[in-house]
């Protein structure tokens, strides 16, 4: 799920886009995927989510998914530093908390509403936490090496991944 380890410090630089992909371009389907950035004091916390493709929609619950998670990433960093997989069960209540009210809005199930998500937070120390459930995964580049701290999350069959609306 998650950990939390320290690194050297070194100068932060972000950037992200989110772009269609060809078949859902040709079949006439918006990019369900996300990435949202969150600065707060001395911390920057990005998160990627990726909507699944077969929920309707999928990219509002990943925008309302990433901008939970950044925003507390960044806020409660020394918290979620200490104690990763702990604070990842109070964030993850909440976002589902906020993917009901939508699906209640919208009028849908909410598996409609289902993305994954990969998080990182770094302070200016150089320490880092970051949550990851789901297919995608987490590499880092450090004294220019590349090295993977977390690895895509496959279900037990072909093309099935874990979305954050599985209730823990």
């Amino acid at each position: 799920m998650g950990r939390n380890i320290i690194v050297q410090a070194a100068q932060w630089k972000c950037s992200g886009a989110s772009v269609t992909g060809n078949s859902h371009e040709v079949n006439g389907i918006e990019c369900q995927d996300v990435w949202t950035k969150y600065v707060y004091q001395n911390v920057i916390a990005v998160c990627i989510c990726d909507g699944a493709g077969s929920a309707k929609h999928s990219r509002i619950g990943a925008e309302i998914t990433s901008k939970i998670v950044t925003q507390w990433l960044a806020v409660f960093f020394d918290e979620a530093f200490g104690k990763p997989l702990g604070v990842f069960v109070t964030v993850h209540t909440e976002i589902i908390s906020a993917l009901c009210n939508k699906a209640t809005e919208l009028q849908c199930e909410l598996q409609e509403l289902s993305c994954t998500l990969v998080a990182v937070a770094v302070d200016n120390a150089g320490r880092y936490v970051y949550w990851h459930l789901g297919d995608g995964g987490i590499i880092t580049r450090c004294d220019n090496e590349l090295r993977v701290l977390s690895t895509p999350q496959k279900g037990d069959y072909a093309n099935e991944t874990y979305f954050v609306t599985k209730k823990t």
